[in-house]
């Protein structure tokens, strides 16, 4: 497996766009949707790509939660991100899922996680391992307002997650080149300076 094995070697337009995905840059993309209608395709639809060439994982922040969460981010409302656009309004892995479904699984588009009294009796009372509920792709599992922190805890960190994840099909994480992109960091940044990286950290 790689890990942050980015961009891939090839086609040169996937590099180009991968590049600016990289930057973590809300991307806002001018899509022809059908008006008052969610836009979709065949990765955001539950589809999966047939023959891929690349499984990507993602950890991360709200540069890379699906702008298109219509459990935790609201869309589908005037709240939702993009707004009046939201139907037209993608990030980065959303952007991929439409360029390239055939080509780089990101594992099927929907409901993934839990919430609830019962998803809190588990993390807490329990120290069972959560996911966090929202709509996005399957290996994708960043989540808005994470800090370095909810990389590693034990009740509802990516990581863990993650190789929850691969544990439940590893011949698939074997079978195609396999990356993981791990972009977070911000909001520890934001909300403590550099003194909070280095808390969610464990120490520097």
């Amino acid at each position: 497996m790689l890990v942050c094995a980015w961009p891939p070697a090839r086609p040169t337009a996937i590099r180009r766009r991968l590049r600016i995905a990289a930057t973590s840059i809300p991307i806002l993309v001018a899509w022809p949707p059908t008006a008052g209608a969610r836009t979709t395709c065949l990765p955001l639809n539950g589809g999966e790509p047939t023959s891929p060439k690349l499984r990507l994982a993602v950890l991360g922040d709200s540069d890379s939660h699906s702008f298109h969460d219509a459990v935790s981010l609201h869309y589908g409302t005037p709240e939702a991100r993009g707004g009046a656009q939201q139907a037209s309004t993608w990030q980065w892995t959303e952007i991929l899922g439409r360029l390239r479904p055939r080509d780089i699984d990101q594992g099927p588009f929907g409901e993934v996680g839990s919430s609830g009294a019962g998803a809190w009796l588990r993390r807490n009372v329990m120290g069972s391992l959560v996911r966090q509920h929202k709509e996005d792709f399957r290996y994708n599992f960043a989540f808005s307002g994470a800090t370095c922190g909810a990389l590693n805890n034990p009740t509802f960190g990516q990581v863990p997650g993650l190789l929850a994840e691969m544990a439940r099909d590893p011949q698939g994480w074997k079978d195609v080149p396999s990356v993981v992109l791990i972009r977070i960091g911000i909001n520890s940044l934001q909300a403590r300076g550099p003194a909070g990286l280095c808390e969610d950290r464990g120490g520097c």
